[in-house]
């Protein structure tokens, strides 16, 4: 939905136009019909007031095709009345355009509407379909009103729908495999097998179709661009075992996410993570040491990191000798 921008506030203001105009000519057309219709049927009553009582033979049949053509002209009628928009329905301000575009999503994905509906709403909304078939992909780019252009692509030999397809590439970009399988279960969706769906059946379907993830163990498999690495990733590149690192992240001084118990552990990483906890960083003059503050204080290191992380003061690890112990960037705060 994102791909409907402002531009197609212009282009749905011409359409209105355009759609105006396609109604007055239909409405010319039915108007051209119905009076067609009157005239015919107003010629057989002339007939039938003109024709000689006593010729009952002639009379009844005359009378008979003037019902006929009555009966066309109601049920004329009655149609053009049916099909006919009302004029709430052909004129749309500027302000209800602009509504219904920041509101698409909520419309696409609602109960009350229809495939049909949708059929309709993307004919109003795309304005080209290009596809390409050469390999093992199908590439399609969609060229929408307004001038954005979407990209997709999905493999010849699908194991499942292609909903089901896109939805796990999309969740694959920021949810790990069993938050998906999880929401795919929710959503009623089952496997290729009519099976729920685990995080082993997530990450098999993934790795077959060859969809990355935020949270994959193999890097080759990883987006590019995410923001999480492995815990044992995370030892390595901190030069600690891989015990330290969980402790880290009980303290607040790495920011985490498991799936469950005994689950891997994904570490939120970056340079300013790197930087601050490589021991690589400088000391400046307002740091002071963990376990200063600990002697100073008459408390223990846990409640220092805990104040520490409740002033958003940051914490390092300064590289001095063979040891990396963690300091604290002091500004104005509280006493811990």
């Amino acid at each position: 939905m994102q791909v409907v921008n402002a531009n197609a506030l212009e282009v749905a203001l011409s359409f209105k136009d355009k759609l105006q105009q396609e109604a007055q000519q239909i409405d010319l057309v039915w108007q051209q019909k119905v009076s067609r219709l009157e005239y015919e049927a107003n010629l057989a009553r002339r007939r039938y007031e003109a024709v000689d009582p006593d010729n009952r033979l002639v009379a009844q049949t005359l009378e008979t095709e003037w019902n006929q053509k009555l009966t066309l002209l109601v049920q004329t009628q009655q149609s053009y009345a049916a099909q006919r928009p009302t004029n709430d329905q052909l004129i749309s301000t500027l302000t209800e355009m602009r509504e219904v575009l920041d509101h698409l999503r909520d419309y696409w994905f609602a109960d009350t509407i229809t495939a049909q509906d949708k059929k309709e709403l993307l004919r109003c909304v795309v304005k080209q379909v290009l596809v390409d078939g050469r390999g093992e992909m199908i590439r399609v780019q969609l060229h929408w009103y307004g001038g954005s252009v979407s990209q997709l692509a999905i493999p010849k030999r699908l194991q499942t729908t292609a909903h089901i397809y896109f939805r796990i590439q999309e969740m694959a970009r920021h949810r790990t495999d069993q938050v998906i399988a999880d929401q795919l279960n929710a959503e009623g969706y089952q496997t290729a097998y009519k099976r729920r769906w685990t995080a082993r059946h997530v990450l098999t379907f993934r790795r077959f179709h060859n969809i990355l993830s935020a949270f994959d163990a193999d890097p080759n498999a990883r987006l590019p661009d995410t923001t999480y690495i492995t815990g044992t990733e995370a030892g390595k590149r901190l030069g600690v075992q891989t015990d330290s690192i969980h402790e880290w992240c009980q303290l607040g001084i790495l920011t985490s996410r498991q799936d469950g118990p005994n689950k891997r552990l994904w570490i939120h990483w970056d340079d300013d993570v790197h930087y601050r906890l490589s021991g690589d960083a400088i000391l400046m003059a307002n740091m002071v040491s963990v376990r200063s503050l600990c002697a100073a204080r008459g408390v223990k290191r846990q409640q220092i990191f805990a104040w520490a992380l409740e002033c958003n003061l940051p914490i390092y690890r300064l590289g001095r000798g063979s040891q990396k112990p963690f300091h604290i960037l002091l500004h104005d705060s509280p006493n811990p």
